[in-house]
């Protein structure tokens, strides 16, 4: 099980409670007594038609606990058509963007310690396609925007990264994961502006 690659991750409630369909009993999950094999969990979050949230929730669980190969396997559930046909309101559209780039990060951060070129560039290809994906649901979420920026910065575009920062700074000033992209590009601009022209 792949324990080092950990993608960019909300504050996770622990316990998680998973609600119950047509009730208001709901089954608790707490973080010391996870399966490690998701499949059972997968199959409450499918029965009980949990809302997408709950199923971001339960997989940065997974992730808290080092358990990234599962983290994976539930939010990849996620995006299925099987899955995506059930959740069609608008609250639904924004938690399919969250899911779409917490698998885009997960991607990103896994390349960024892949010493295998082509390995690494299908990872990298694999982020670009969830964010193309949460992109069809929403052209100028801030969050996607941001996301795009640190997969330009993993494919070295620097300058395009920028300018996808400064994209989601437009709708949120202090959008802080955009704001700490163009800190890393400035610092890194005049690291080699320093190296090379002084």
């Amino acid at each position: 099980m792949n324990n080092d690659t950990q993608p960019y991750c909300k504050t996770v409630p622990s316990p998680v409670m998973i609600p119950m369909h047509n009730s208001e009993e709901a089954i608790e999950l707490e973080p010391n007594n996870l399966p490690e094999d998701p499949d059972e969990i997968l199959d409450v979050l499918i029965g009980e038609i949990a809302p997408l949230y709950i199923w971001l929730q339960v997989a940065l669980l997974y992730g808290s606990k080092n358990m990234w190969d599962a983290f994976e396997k539930i939010l990849l559930e996620a995006t299925k058509p099987r899955t995506e046909e059930k959740y069609s309101g608008k609250r639904d559209q924004m938690d399919k963007i969250y899911i779409l780039n917490s698998l885009s990060a997960y991607y990103i951060n896994k390349a960024e310690k892949e010493k295998d070129l082509s390995m690494k560039n299908e990872l990298l290809g694999r982020s670009s396609v969830f964010l193309g994906f949460a992109r069809e649901i929403d052209q100028v979420n801030a969050l996607t925007l941001v996301s795009l920026g640190y997969l330009e910065l993993a494919h070295g575009k620097s300058n395009e990264a920028l300018q996808r920062f400064n994209q989601a700074q437009e709708q949120d000033s202090f959008n802080i994961p955009a704001m700490l992209g163009k800190v890393w590009y400035h610092f890194f601009y005049n690291f080699w502006y320093l190296i090379f022209f002084k």
